[in-house]
Parts: C-alpha cells; structure tokens; sequence
C-alpha cells in the first residue's frame, strides 16, 4: 500500500496551496505510482517464484530487496533496501505535514481540542499536534510489537478508510452542493467504480488478517470519543459541575437535619427548588463555568447577501443544531450605498429583529458593511472583531468571488 499513498497528505493542507497545485499533485502522483506499481508487480512475478526460500511467500516483507538480489546480486539488495529506507522516512515527514494540517483545521472548527493548535515561540509550530501524533504512532508500534505485517494491515485500514471517506465526501458534494463553482468535475461512475474497488481492497485485507481490525477500531473509536466530546464540551462540562457540587458541596447549602425526616410532598418540593443549584457557580467549579461562558459566548458570523427569511432561518437553525455559541451575528458586505442596497439593509435589520424575538436562546445581531466581498473584507473583518474565519459561514457560494472566499475558510452551511 505505501507505494500508492502520499498524494493524500496534500489534502490535509489544501488552503495553504495556490489554486492548481492540488490538481496537479494528483495528477502526477496518480501517473508515477500507476507506471511504477504495474512494472515492479510484472517484474516481481516475472523473476520471483510463488514457492521456495527465495520466492515471494516466504520473503513477503521484502520482495523488492530479494528480486534484486535474484537478478543483480547483492548490490541491488542493498541497493532496494537504502531506497526503501529513505522513502520510509520521507513517508513518515510527509505524515507530520499532513497530520499538523489536517489537525489544525480540525481544531480551528473545534472538532479537536483547541490548545492542539498553540504556536511554539520559538519555531511557531504547533508543538501539541507533532508530540501527540508522535505518541500515539510510538503506542501502535509499542502494542504491535513492532510486527510488520500488523502494522502494515492497521495502516491498509486506515488507508483504505480515508480513500472511502473521499469518494462519500465527493458524493455528498454532488448532493448538497452541486452549484459550487469548480475547476474539476467527477463522473458519478468514476466514483461508484473507485469506492467499489476500495471496498474490495478492504474486503480483502480483512479476510486475510481479520485481526488486525480490532487495533484500527480501538484508534477509531478512541478519536470518536475524542470529536464526541469537543462537540458535546458544555454538556460535558456541566456534567462536571453537577457532580462537583454534588460531592463537594458547601455547608451553607446542605439542608438541615431537621429538614431530611419530612413528608413525601415536602421532599419533592425541596428537590425541585434544590436542583437547579446544583449548576449554580462556586468556589470550586468556577473554572468549569468560566470555560462553559467562554464557548457560549465566542460568536460566529454568517454572510448574508439578500433579504431572505429561509435563509436567515437556515443559519439559526444550523448554528443551534451544530454550534455551542448563544451569539450570532449576520453580515452584509455590499459594494456602495445605493437606494436598492439601502432598503436591503433595512429589511434585513427588521427581519433578524423579528428571528431574535423568535429565537429567544440565540443573540442575533446584524452588521452592514460598505466593501467588496472577498477574502481581504474577510481578513478584516476577523481581525477587527477577534472571530476566526472558521466561525464564520456562507451560503453556497455560485460565482467564483463567493468561491474564493469560502475557499478561504469561511464554511458554506446551506444550499
């Protein structure tokens, strides 16, 4: 499988890379590794045997390193083999690059723990993420034993699964999102016909060592329970707080003793008045409540371009389902203050005054900006109100300056 991988750490940091560049790193990859794996597989049944000590059953680990020594002599294994090596190593320094882009992201959309993206002053690089990866990549090589052949199934996986989840993505880009503007376009059967194969390799791998699943579960699962708690944190987080107030709860509100031997009704009157205490700040959860306001009150920003109550109320419906904030703010960036663009701005000053009536949980506010939308109005915009442009959101964009800036980082939530 290594000899196929690498053109996916591109994806990892895609918004670093100048428009084209993503195209092209497929399109050579994709050439080279099809000329070079099709030739060594031929060469490798052409000189091996199935059978034997020097076949390619017995030496599977390293069946280029023994096809040259079969056909050069020993020369050509060492050769292979100081080849193999330093491709090794730049196999695992592309994989830091691609997981400090993936996992930046990731955490700027606050899927992964926010001090994961902390800057060393030193290098101004994010330190957490290349240590974390590096421990839980030491774990698996610890766990395994250092068994290749385990190892190398984990990495098939986790390999195959990714490819899996490209191919869902692109459909679901066709679903929802089928009128963004884009340089490339795939067929639906090439699709269809990639995931198919992709399934096959995973069938496969699976029949032939289905032990190895159990320990790319257990990564899985653990990274699920990882996303599963930054997206539920202030529930978490309040589930700290109750049990907090619960265990160490201070005297001046326990109740008396002469209060615990009451009536039936009496007690349940007093555990319904005495419940919402248990949330109510102290002493020792004031950490917890402090980092519980923070998350509620980090606003996010969307981009609205006309006066569209769907729309309007699309945005508040996203970010109540998906985002932890109370506070959302509407933007609308037009180019001069015309007649036309002025009455658009009054409409939408009334329209989000109505849906924060409506939405009483949610802090709507409005900002009209004088300006050309792209992303330097973005940029500035991030930095006069202190929001990052992964809190910010834009409807589907349909011409390539609404592209550029959701390319940018800005996230499309609506069709």
């Amino acid at each position: 499988m290594l000899g196929v991988t690498g053109f996916e750490t591109s994806a990892n940091f895609i918004e670093e890379q100048k428009p084209g560049v993503f195209g092209k790193t497929m399109r050579n990859m994709w050439s080279i590794t099809s000329l070079f794996n099709i030739s060594i597989a031929v060469l490798t049944f052409g000189v091996l045997k199935m059978e034997g000590d020097d076949g390619i059953i017995k030496n599977s680990n390293y069946v280029l390193a023994q096809m040259g020594l079969v056909a050069c002599g020993k020369w050509a294994q060492t050769l292979v083999v100081l080849d193999a090596f330093f491709v090794l190593c730049g196999a695992v320094l592309t994989s830091f690059v691609g997981i400090n882009g993936l996992v930046r992201r990731l955490a700027s959309d606050r899927v992964m723990p926010q001090f994961l993206i902390q800057k060393n002053k030193l290098r101004g690089t994010c330190h957490w993420i290349i240590i974390s990866f590096f421990l839980i990549a030491s774990s698996l090589v610890i766990i395994l034993d250092a068994d290749q052949t385990q190892m190398a199934g984990v990495y098939t996986y986790s390999f195959m699964s990714m490819m899996f989840l490209f191919a869902t993505g692109c459909i679901l880009l066709k679903l929802k999102r089928q009128d963004i503007p884009r340089q490339v376009h795939a067929p639906w059967w090439c699709i269809i016909f990639g995931m198919t194969l992709v399934f096959i390799g995973f069938l496969g791998n699976l029949l032939g060592n289905p032990k190895t699943l159990m320990y790319f579960v257990s990564y899985f699962i653990f990274v699920l329970l990882v996303v599963f708690g930054m997206l539920e944190r202030v529930f978490l987080l309040r589930v700290l707080v109750v049990i907090t107030n619960l265990l160490f709860k201070d005297k001046a509100h326990r109740l008396p003793a002469e209060q615990v031997l009451i009536d039936n009704d009496e007690l349940s009157k007093t555990n319904v008045q005495a419940s919402p205490a248990l949330e109510q700040e102290t002493s020792k959860v004031s950490a917890l409540v402090r980092n519980i306001k923070a998350i509620k009150n980090a606003p996010v920003v969307f981009f609205i371009k006309r006066a569209d109550l769907v729309t309007l109320n699309k945005a508040i419906l996203y970010v109540r389902a998906n985002e932890s904030t109370h506070i959302l703010r509407f933007v609308h960036v037009y180019p001069e203050q015309t007649v036309e663009a002025l009455e658009t701005v009054e409409q939408l000053k009334e329209m989000i005054a109505m849906y924060d009536r409506v939405y009483p949980k949610l802090q709507l506010d409005f900002y009209s900006i004088v300006g050309e939308f792209d992303p330097v109005t973005v940029e500035w915009i991030s930095q006069t109100y202190g929001i990052s442009t992964n809190s910010m959101f834009l409807k589907q964009p349909s011409n390539i300056n609404m592209h550029k800036v959701s390319a940018y980082g800005v996230r499309v939530i609506t069709g």
